[in-house]
């Protein structure tokens, strides 16, 4: 996951162009990537529901950062769903099809699936998971790393915060006693719907172990759940709990 430049053709101007009948819900793509499951080959693939493929910023991108698309990232073409996981920016573009019902791709309906807390991998119902689709608002410690050994004074803390869902990143604020007070971080550049948005944050603290926590709010007025247990499935998607990261303030005398 990250934040580049990206140029292409908008996604909406191909479909037009292309035709779409009244009947159409999800615009489905294949990329040429494949993994094995039981001696069969399986391409990857994910879809969007018609009316996000339809909106202004989804590309067809050839360009990043100003340089055409390097292979890694999916040359010579790649679609770009801002807001949505990573999964549905479907690399290596081979294949669109605009369809009725959602994608049946493997990645789609058993692999990118969220279950509710009570339900494991051994009674899950593939048929009732909820297919991953929009970015939950979340924020990041980037530096200082877990466990890094500090000297005593200012403390420097940076990172990123994201609002995938289109609204935008309002503020940030990091806590060092779980939550009892919070300090405002500085938002370093002016925000920008489905990006990130870098923060830091200056701290001085006394000699001996701390643990950092920080949490974003959204334009809109939301925040992040406080620990993973609000948050947790037995697959580990979409975990926005509070980003917590201890280090040793070591005493210069």
């Amino acid at each position: 996951m990250s934040t580049a430049i990206w140029r292409g053709v908008p996604l909406r101007e191909v479909l037009l162009a292309a035709g779409i009948k009244s009947r159409a819900r999800h615009v489905a793509f294949l990329g040429l990537d494949t993994i094995e499951r039981g001696g069969e080959p399986i391409g990857f693939g994910g879809p969007i529901p018609i009316e996000k493929a339809m909106s202004a910023e989804k590309l067809l991108a050839y360009e990043m950062n100003d340089d055409p698309l390097p292979l890694l990232h999916g040359f010579p073409l790649r679609i770009m769903v801002p807001g949505y996981i990573g999964a549905r920016s479907v690399k290596w573009v081979t294949n669109i099809h605009v369809q009725e019902h959602p994608s049946t791709n493997y990645f789609q309906q058993h692999a990118y699936k969220r279950f509710p807390v009570h339900v494991q991998a051994e009674s899950a119902d593939w048929t009732t998971g909820q297919m991953l689709g929009e970015l939950p608002l979340n924020a990041v410690i980037c530096h200082p790393q877990p466990g890094e050994a500090l000297a005593e004074g200012p403390v420097r803390v940076e990172g990123y915060a994201i609002a995938g869902t289109g609204d935008y990143v309002e503020r940030v604020e990091l806590t060092v006693d779980d939550g009892a007070t919070w300090i405002q971080a500085t938002l370093l550049e002016p925000s920008s719907p489905r990006a990130w948005r870098y923060w830091e944050v200056t701290l001085t603290l006394p000699a001996g172990t701390h643990q950092m926590a920080v949490r974003a709010w959204d334009s809109v007025g939301r925040t992040q759940p406080q620990d993973t247990s609000e948050a947790w499935n037995w697959k580990g998607y979409l975990n926005n709990a509070w980003h917590r990261v201890k280090v040793v303030i070591v005493s210069g005398q």
